[in-house]
């Protein structure tokens, strides 16, 4: 609804009337930030639809994280074996922001910044990104720094965002920001969007930037990538201070709502 055209025109299309028809009949909406939250209010308000209550509650990031005993696959285990790479988790598609870091590192190597890390991608290719991946494919002189991974297990997650220099998160529009929270989690800075509901989901702990500026994120690509020393004062903060939401916190956020909805 906010951003109508980074979905499918149907998807687009059906929307305004699934929330209308909700907002009529549900006694509680949940909502998974508070920037979801007010853009559900702001659209429910134009539209004259009613306002039922509505409650946060934030989504948990507690994957698994022992890795005792796993075999990774080759591709996963070539990364981790002394690979410098930072990575990007999430479907590829338009939403998520891969155009602006591919661009960025499309900068990087025409700037000739030397000893760049590897940018991996981590998720499968979703809709409206033929011409992207293809682009890539075709670009060789960036097409080697870059890597896909799909069909990532849990435990080989836990290893590449353990193995990670940090991840970048460029997505244009979030509910949440699940790869944002999951990254810190894990103890990784992220470099991340400051659309929409991101930075409410990794707080004082990542930086924020503009999704669509290419210039900017290539310039703090670099600088990141040229100050060790700042990452790892990074990740001490993180890991000392950042407190993760676990899943078993929101199914009761969820639970306990329905369970005050008895009698009513």
């Amino acid at each position: 609804i906010v951003t109508p055209g980074l979905t499918t025109a149907r998807v687009a299309e059906m929307f305004p009337s699934y929330i209308a028809g909700l907002a009529r009949c549900a006694d509680k909406l949940m909502c998974i930030s508070t920037s979801t939250k007010n853009d559900l209010d702001v659209f429910l308000r134009q539209s004259g639809q009613p306002l039922p209550n509505s409650e946060v509650f934030y989504l948990g990031t507690d994957i698994p994280l022992d890795s005792t005993g796993l075999s990774p696959s080759p591709h996963v285990k070539e990364l981790i074996d002394g690979t410098s790479y930072i990575m990007l988790v999430s479907t590829i598609e338009r939403r998520k922001g891969h155009d602006t870091v591919y661009r960025a590192y499309q900068r990087l190597v025409e700037q000739g910044v030397p000893d760049l890390p590897l940018l991996v991608f981590v998720g499968m290719p979703g809709w409206g990104v033929d011409d992207l991946l293809a682009d890539i494919q075709r670009t060789k002189r960036v097409s080697k720094y870059i890597r896909f991974l799909s069909h990532v297990t849990d435990c080989e997650l836990t290893l590449l965002y353990r193995h990670s220099l940090f991840t970048v998160f460029p997505s244009i529009y979030e509910g949440w920001g699940l790869p944002v929270s999951e990254s810190l989690t894990h103890g990784k800075f992220c470099l991340a969007s400051s659309a929409a509901s991101i930075p409410e989901a990794g707080g004082e702990f990542c930086e924020y930037l503009d999704p669509w500026d290419v210039p900017l994120w290539t310039e703090r690509l670099a600088f990141n990538f040229s100050h060790q020393v700042g990452l790892q004062e990074k990740e001490n903060l993180i890991r000392q201070n950042y407190k993760p939401h676990t899943w078993l916190e929101a199914a009761s956020s969820i639970v306990s709502a329905a369970e005050a909805l008895k009698g009513t």
